[in-house]
């Protein structure tokens, strides 16, 4: 998944359901530590 895909998934998934600050920079964090570190 490339990282401009996953912000427009983020950004589509976002409009659909706000989702908690926290749980939001955990899920962010873990994509690219998947899109850098495979």
């Amino acid at each position: 998944m490339s990282f401009s895909r996953f912000i427009s998934t983020k950004n589509n998934f976002t409009n659909f359901t706000h989702l908690d600050n926290q749980l939001e920079m955990a899920l962010y964090q873990v994509i690219c530590h998947i899109e850098y570190f495979p």
